[in-house]
Parts: structure tokens; sequence; C-alpha cells
């Protein structure tokens, strides 16, 4: 793959759920490919990988960055803690080591977890960022670091922010233990009606992602990327397609939250305060910047994309 007439892409982080699932469906793009990955084997041919651990600042990338257009950072670390720095921020800075001589435009694949726990609204691009957790605040810090080392260094950035993610292999958990309860019959409603169920299907933000490919309406802007539809609706389309009867069982939140502080002293429970506030916000995150600037439209709603994804899950 050293067809100097071919784009270059590099992606970072093309192991995991959203990096693999890009890589798939670039391969059959006209363009040069390299991926970056901690891993010893790499499931997809016709690419140049590279194996290298981003987190140790020694590592050399330079060969990785030769003759890059478009870097696709996919890395991002949402479960463990006490990886979340090390993974979401310093790796940032060792790879941006790299943006004065190799970069020109790098997109980078964020969260809507930047706002922090929002409630209620509608959530735009300028909204205050208030992350309250360190999942939150990194991903926030590693935005930052983008967007000012992009005006030292002058390249273009892109950031997505994506909602949770479900469909393909790896679904977001919160969907999967929804399904899972609905399943077993032990799922109830928390708080007033009218939740919002914000999700969107992994296919919607590769598309974007190559959408934003040397797209000069995309240089230097953040978008939101999200779906929703009413948490009734959703509950109600998980329980006919698993034939499950459909639960009017309703909690208010506060006696919800009240058992969960209670009980967690003696137990580890699968619902938290932060669970609840999830399952009772009612802001919706808006993507209306994403639809003005490149003028894209979810391909997959969230309807279709939740039969889709239960079709993935393994009971």
């Amino acid at each position: 793959m050293n067809d100097d007439k071919k784009p270059t892409i590099c992606i970072a982080g093309a192991s995991g759920y959203i990096g693999l699932e890009l890589v798939r469906e670039l391969i059959s793009y006209n363009i040069n490919i390299k991926v970056l990955t901690r891993n010893n084997f790499y499931p997809i041919k016709n690419v140049d990988v590279y194996k290298a651990d981003i987190s140790d600042s020694k590592t050399d990338l330079n060969n990785f960055f030769q003759d890059c257009d478009i870097f696709i950072n996919c890395i991002g670390e949402s479960i463990d803690e006490d990886l979340m720095y090390l993974v979401n921020v310093e790796t940032t800075k060792n790879l941006l080591k790299y943006s004065f001589s190799h970069i020109k435009h790098w997109i980078q694949l964020s969260s809507i977890a930047v706002y922090g726990n929002k409630l209620s609204g509608v959530i735009t691009e300028n909204s205050i960022k208030s992350p309250k957790n360190i999942y939150q605040q990194t991903k926030l810090d590693c935005e930052k670091l983008i967007i000012k080392d992009s005006l030292n260094n002058k390249f273009n950035y892109t950031i997505i922010r994506p909602s949770k993610v479900i469909g393909g292999n790896k679904s977001d958990p919160s969907f999967i233990q929804l399904v899972k309860y609905i399943k077993k019959g032990l799922f109830f409603y928390i708080g007033s009606k009218g939740s919002s169920f914000n999700y969107i299907y992994y296919k919607n933000i590769i598309d974007v992602i190559i959408l934003c490919f040397n797209n000069q309406s995309a240089y230097n802007k953040c978008f939101n990327i999200s779906d929703h539809i009413k948490l009734e609706k959703a509950v109600s389309i998980i329980s006919t397609f698993l034939k499950k009867k459909n639960t009017h069982i309703r909690i208010p939140s506060n006696i919800a939250k009240l058992i969960v502080n209670l009980v967690s002293l003696l137990i580890t429970l699968p619902l938290s305060n932060e669970k609840i506030d999830g399952l009772t916000t009612k802001c919706i995150f808006s993507q209306e910047l994403l639809n003005k600037s490149l003028g894209y439209e979810n391909k997959i709603k969230l309807n279709e994309a939740i039969i889709k994804s239960i079709k993935k899950i393994r009971f």
C-alpha cells in the first residue's frame, strides 16, 4: 500500500468498537490505510499495521504518521477509571507531538459525556460543559488539548460527540442491561413519563467520520451525533421484539435514589444514582449543526437500530 496518489488515512484505536468497524468500511475505498494497535494480530487484511503502546511517551510514531492526510483517533477508555486519564488524556498528548509535522486533518471521536449529566433541555455544541466524573472530565480535557494544539500547529480538527452507541458487536452496556432486564421481566420505570432515550447506531457514526474527510465544512468544528425517542417507546419496541409484556410499573425517582443509597451500603447494586439520572433525563442532544454543516441525516433511525442491536446481544 504505497501508492502515493492515494490519500493516506491513519487510524488509532483501530482494534476498538468503532475503529474496527470503520476500517472494515474503508477497505473498499481507494485509499491507503494505516492502523495503530497494541494487539499482535489484526483481523483485517490490506492495511498497514503498526503495533505500538501509545501510552508510552517514548514510543516513536514517525513511520506511522508518514504521509498522513487524515488522522482519526478512536482511542478511548470508558470502563476502567484507573486508566481513563492515561488513555483519554496522556495518549492524546503523545499523539499531538506529531501534529506539527504530519497531521493535516485530525478527526477525534469524543462523546456527549463532555456536557456532564444533563437532565433537561436541548443540548447543542455550545451548551455549558459541566463534567461530573472522571470519564466526562478526561474526554473534555482531550478535546481541549486538540483544539489548543490545532491553533499552535495549524492543523484542522473535527470533533465528533456521539451519544451512547448501539449496534454491531458491542452495544453500550446500559442498552444491553436494559434489554436483559426487560427479557427477565425485571424492568420498571423511574420518575415521570417522557424520559428521553438518547442513543446512536454505530454505522451512523462511521458515515459521519467518512463525510468529514477533507471536508472544509467540517474543519475546526465539534458535532453532536445522536438520536432520540421517548423511553416508553423504546421499551415498547424491545418488549414487542422479545415477546414480553410491556410493564407499567413506575417508581418516583426520589424513592428510587433513597433505596439505592440505603441498599448500596450493604450490597453492590446494578442501579446507581447516575444510572437513575440516565433513565429519567428529558434532555436531547441536537445534531442540527451536523445537519446544516454537512447535510447529514441519520441513515439508520433509532427504532430500526434498536431491533438490529438486540439481535446482536448474547443472552
